[in-house]
């Protein structure tokens, strides 16, 4: 019996440190809020001050005024009403996506007469170190802010009428978009200036749609003025959150988040390394009380 016990004890010892060893270990997905390599978004954690969020509800659109929500769009979207309650309330939405999947929200839920071209744009001549997947992003009709990009999709606004425009993003008048998918310009493909962030006011809030994820991963938020143009959009913000609902999620993601919230903002090595000790004290004192019975 003692010995049923003690294997029990063993094997509740040997999982709370493999999952501790887990939380350590930053995650390899790219845009992972717990990647901390150049692809991911663990600064917009760490950095920033966001939480992650799962879905928006009703407390959340109560505070609209005072809420930020970048939300990177990964697959079709599932929850459309309180999305744009939340913005027609107040808040300020930032959506990520350059494929498209946000198409159906933008158009039928927002009714805004935009679609997310899935195609990359391209830019031969004005480009981060010459490379043509790094198209530098200016503000319209101004070369004060650049902004540094990796394979955007363009924003197509096809009708401005309706649609109350605060500032538009715009690569150069020599970016393309590539719609035969060959990485270089050949016939055919759209030869333009192309929108790829457009901030737009809706009801009594602000929705800003980026088409391009990695402006604000952890190494792109270092160059050029990617990190000054999110930190504009972060004044008088004090509750903001990265929804998480359209991206990969994992049992140990949900684990480490439940540690984020302890720990305000850090998951703390100490803090878990303690954890495993006091783990392992607690089985060691039940042990040899159970032998001395």
């Amino acid at each position: 019996m003692k010995y049923k016990l003690v294997l029990t004890l063993t094997g509740v010892l040997l999982v709370t440190i493999i999952i501790s060893i887990l939380l350590i270990i930053p995650s390899s997905r790219p845009y992972s809020i717990w990647n901390t390599s150049g692809n991911g978004y663990s600064k917009l954690i760490y950095r920033y001050g966001f939480k992650p969020l799962h879905e928006i509800i009703p407390n959340i659109i109560r505070q609209a005024n005072s809420t930020i929500i970048i939300y990177p769009v990964f697959r079709q979207i599932e929850d459309f009403n309180r999305t744009v309650e939340f913005v027609d309330k107040g808040g300020t939405l930032i959506l990520i996506d350059e494929k498209g999947y946000s198409n159906e929200l933008l158009y039928l839920y927002f009714h805004l007469p935009i679609i997310i071209d899935n195609h990359t744009v391209y830019d031969e001549i004005y480009c981060y170190k010459g490379k043509r997947e790094n198209p530098l992003i200016y503000k319209y009709d101004s070369k004060n802010v650049e902004l540094i990009g990796w394979t955007p999709a363009a924003i197509k606004l096809l009708d401005t009428t309706n649609v109350s425009i605060i500032e538009e993003y715009t690569t150069s008048k020599f970016s393309y978009i590539d719609k035969d998918n060959n990485k270089y310009y050949t016939p055919g493909d759209e030869f333009n200036i192309h929108i790829i962030i457009l901030s737009i006011k809706y009801g009594y809030g602000r929705l800003i749609i980026i088409s391009d994820y990695d402006i604000i991963s952890n190494s792109y938020i270092e160059l050029g003025d990617n990190n000054l143009f999110l930190i504009r959009y972060l004044e008088n913000k004090t509750i903001r959150y990265i929804l998480v609902s359209s991206m990969p999620y994992t049992v140990i993601d949900s684990i480490r988040e439940i540690t984020l919230y302890m720990n305000s903002n850090t998951i703390d090595t100490k803090s878990i390394i303690s954890f495993i000790l006091i783990t392992l004290l607690i089985i060691m004192a039940y042990i040899g009380e159970k032998r001395g019975a």
